[in-house]
């Protein structure tokens, strides 16, 4: 998709963020696999969409309509201070947690490492269920 210097457009970074109004500066690098697009006001962005046609999307999260709509990963549901493992990718080991919350985001899962004391946010493949003996 081409954009042109003073369009409105759409923008945000992630699959999860809500849609912002922008004016389209200009692409500040353009790749196959990337685009990252500068609008006036100097913020840059990963995903721009154009404004028109797609006005349902401002302010709200979703795909707009000519994108290919892309698979929701699948995120397991713990319950609040359930018992978990956390991957302690240092030690290559599974290490005790409790589990916290949740979000949309890449790393979705903040769990309480027990043995550290310490918050902190994991990736899906990286929080499981406790082992129980």
């Amino acid at each position: 998709m081409e954009f042109t210097m003073g369009q409105r457009v759409l923008c945000r970074d992630r699959d999860y963020e809500k849609w912002y109004p922008h004016v389209f500066c200009k692409y500040l690098d353009k790749t196959e696999d990337n685009e990252h697009f500068l609008v006036f006001g100097g913020w840059t962005f990963e995903q721009c969409v154009p404004l028109e046609g797609n006005e349902a999307l401002i302010y709200n999260d979703g795909d707009s309509p000519d994108q290919p709509e892309k698979p929701k990963p699948v995120v397991t549901q713990y319950e609040f201070l359930e018992h978990v493992e956390a991957f302690d990718g240092e030690r290559q080991q599974w290490v005790p947690a409790l589990y916290v919350k949740s979000d949309g985001s890449d790393t979705p899962h903040n769990v309480l490492l027990l043995e550290y004391k310490i918050l902190d946010w994991f990736k899906e493949p990286e929080v499981r269920r406790a082992v129980r003996s």
